[in-house]
């Protein structure tokens, strides 16, 4: 696994990846858990491994899985927003796990293979490690239908899309949770993109008719894709 280590002064939900926070890293063996846990179920395939800046306060590492022939998509995970439980205010919550990880599909061309760089700036990556720091920085939990806009002003992700925030989905069944080895259960989140209008329209219709108005337009696919249609337009 190759080490890339880039500095990215873009800000991620509002807080740049190098802002201090307080959450101290109680079980990093829960990361490397989620590490073996996604490698069992990914076998047989390239890792790149992008490791967070040595002086956070609160590191999270990324994990790419390289596409193969049957399986034509990078896996990416994130390894470390385990290390401390989230902090659990929603109603209803009792006996919710308060930790995640965090987990993407990215499509087999989005990268420039022989780039490392290119992929440790690419913005999906990016903007999986903030919003895996996201809950420690301010204190929130995070869970199925959980919706963030990446700035108060809806900016977008990068200037290559209009994506410009996220609605989190978890799948049932393996891909959606884990036991750590000390017994945790490890809840294992995506983050769907989303477009300004679709965070306008899904703050009023709520629950979890987004994500599956945006997996009709992909096909059934849970793959990122660089420019889909608006879940807003009636198709």
């Amino acid at each position: 696994a190759m080490k890339v280590d880039l500095r990215d002064e873009r800000e991620f939900f509002g807080m740049k990846p190098y802002d201090s926070i307080d959450a101290i890293c109680l079980y990093p063996q829960h990361g490397e858990a989620m590490d073996d846990y996604v490698t069992m179920l990914f076998p047989n395939r390239k890792k790149t491994m992008l490791y967070d800046e040595t002086d956070v306060s609160f590191p999270v590492h990324i994990a790419l899985l390289h596409p193969t022939e049957e399986e034509p998509f990078y896996f990416a995970y994130t390894v470390g927003m385990s290390a401390a439980p989230m902090v659990g205010t929603a109603e209803g919550m009792e006996g919710e796990s308060l930790y995640s990880e965090l987990c993407l599909l990215i499509p087999k061309d989005w990268f420039h293979a022989s780039v490392e760089q290119g992929i440790a700036q690419s913005w999906p990556l990016q903007m999986m490690r903030a919003l895996a720091k996201f809950p420690h920085a301010n204190g929130l939990w995070m869970s199925n239908g959980f919706m963030l806009p990446n700035t108060e002003k809806e900016d977008s992700f990068s200037k290559e899309t209009d994506y410009s925030g996220v609605l989190i989905v978890q799948f049932d069944g393996d891909l959606g949770h884990f036991t750590a080895h000390d017994g945790t259960l490890i809840k294992v989140l995506m983050p769907i993109p989303l477009y300004r209008d679709e965070m306008a329209l899904f703050e009023t219709i709520g629950g979890d008719e987004p994500a599956e108005r945006i997996v009709a337009l992909t096909k059934g696919s849970f793959i990122v894709a660089k420019d889909r249609p608006h879940a807003t337009t009636d198709t």
